[in-house]
């Protein structure tokens, strides 16, 4: 005796979809605003790592700056702007934030809620550093103004930027993997 099994078109059609599948591994979700991969750059003697992602989930790119290699966070959004490093007990001694705009103008920063001290740097839209400000934490009472448009700002630990080599009128570089997160608006 013969038995013949018999399925249903439906059957059939969720058998045929469930064999083109493939299972892969559970990844953590990522921000659409931010990069999906790790960027190598292509340096002198080996490959880079230009962009790491932390324990925590914050996304560092790697800048050169000085005789040292910073990695720093991007604060591209206006929301990001304004947190900036606010409620930071530390900061890593090789990590600082750079805040990205659409266009080069006066900027004012401020120590509001900002618990370390702090270089600021203010760049022009080639990454030539127009000031460098020693930020002491104040309470916020105090405006931080740039003497002439800036596109970018850099905030590193104080007194990075001397015992890196990094200075006034020194261009920093800014990356691709950077520049590309820059607001269009």
């Amino acid at each position: 005796m013969i038995h013949r099994c018999r399925l249903s078109p439906i059957a059939l059609l969720v058998l045929g979809l469930l064999a083109g599948c493939r299972m892969s591994p559970w990844r953590p979700p990522i921000p659409p605003s931010t990069p999906q991969k790790i960027v190598i750059d292509e340096g002198e003697s080996r490959p880079r790592v230009s962009e790491r992602i932390t324990d925590d989930g914050t996304w560092l790119y790697r800048l050169p700056a000085g005789s040292a290699e910073l990695w720093v966070e991007v604060a591209a959004t206006g929301e990001a702007r304004r947190r900036g490093l606010m409620q930071r007990e530390e900061l890593p001694s090789d990590r600082g934030m750079i805040f990205l705009y659409s266009e080069p103008e006066f900027r004012s920063f401020w120590m509001k809620d900002t618990w370390i001290p702090l270089d600021l740097a203010y760049l022009r839209t080639d990454g030539t550093i127009i000031e460098i400000l020693r930020l002491e934490p104040d309470g916020g009472d105090v405006s931080h103004a740039s003497s002439e448009p800036a596109h970018w700002v850099l905030e590193v630990n104080a007194g990075w930027c001397a015992a890196n080599g990094v200075e006034v009128g020194q261009r920093l570089r800014l990356p691709e993997s950077i520049l590309r997160l820059a607001p269009q608006d």
